[in-house]
């Protein structure tokens, strides 16, 4: 099995989880893969400015992409999320929300452009080493 397949059916595994028994009764490291999985998903399919559909965009996601190894992809979001610096995730109503995020993806449009260029350049290692932090933590996992 490829590591795309490998890390696909472990985060869908744990999406069950989640599904089934709630976001609360998962462990740190599968909260992490279900972070780093899914938001690499939605960049894949949309680019750095789509992660901001799914409601658990937020800056901290950076943080569980660094937890996995992934320093790269890391350090490309939080250069993505300091464009949106004075964004205050909790403080705006999701129409203010919105609209803040609209008018910033269309002010730095060419440097979210290069971000995602990176982002899509980081992929092989994306899948490979979240690939290795889940054979490396499967133990902790259960």
């Amino acid at each position: 099995m490829n590591d795309f397949d490998y890390v696909d059916n472990f985060f869908c595994s744990i999406a069950e989880k989640e599904d089934t028994f709630g976001h609360n009764v998962l462990t740190h490291n599968e909260k992490i893969i279900l972070a780093v999985w899914h938001a690499t998903g939605l960049i894949q399919n949309g680019g750095l400015q789509y992660f901001f559909v799914w409601e658990d965009a937020n800056p901290i996601v950076a943080d569980y992409f660094y937890e996995s190894g992934l320093y790269n992809a890391s350090q490309i979001i939080r250069e993505f999320f300091l464009l949106f610096s004075e964004l205050e995730f909790e403080k705006y109503p999701s129409a203010k929300r919105d609209e803040i995020i609209e008018n910033k993806i269309i002010k730095y449009k060419d440097e979210i452009e290069l971000l995602n260029e990176r982002f899509y350049e980081a992929m092989p290692e994306v899948e490979s080493k979240l690939a290795d932090f889940i054979r490396n933590t499967q133990g902790v996992l259960k």
